[in-house]
């Protein structure tokens, strides 16, 4: 990571937004202190009502509730386009189970043995 001081180089001032040069492993924002959080649907109202109001940037609407200005402006972008903002299900769908993996569920919950005592007991060798 390098990270230079506002020095002048080559006789020119750098911009303070070029001081900062960041890894992808270690990188931080300096804009949002505390890092950025995902957001729920509380943020989203408020984010809504906010712009709706017109009094905050976006850049503020963003450090207020910690996410980034892009996401500030996706949201207001998808709300004005649809009339609403929807949040996707996150996580892994969950697996019916059928036949064999329910007989095996069923066998540990009534004996709460371990895989080795059901595999014996589906064998029928014990």
């Amino acid at each position: 990571m390098l990270i230079l001081d506002n020095q002048n180089f080559d006789g020119k001032r750098i911009p303070s937004l070029f001081l900062y040069v960041l890894s992808r492993k270690d990188f931080t924002s300096r804009f949002i202190k505390g890092g950025v959080y995902k957001l729920n649907t509380e943020k989203i109202k408020c984010i809504i009502r906010e712009k709706e109001r017109g009094e905050l940037s976006t850049g503020e609407i963003a450090r207020i509730q910690k996410v980034s200005r892009r996401r500030v402006l996706q949201t207001w972008a998808e709300y004005r386009k649809y009339g609403k903002v929807e949040l996707k299900k996150v996580g892994r769908r969950r697996k019916l189970l059928e036949g064999l993996e329910m007989l095996i569920l069923s066998i540990y919950d009534e004996q709460k043995r371990s895989a080795i005592f059901i595999e014996k007991i589906l064998r029928g060798k014990e």
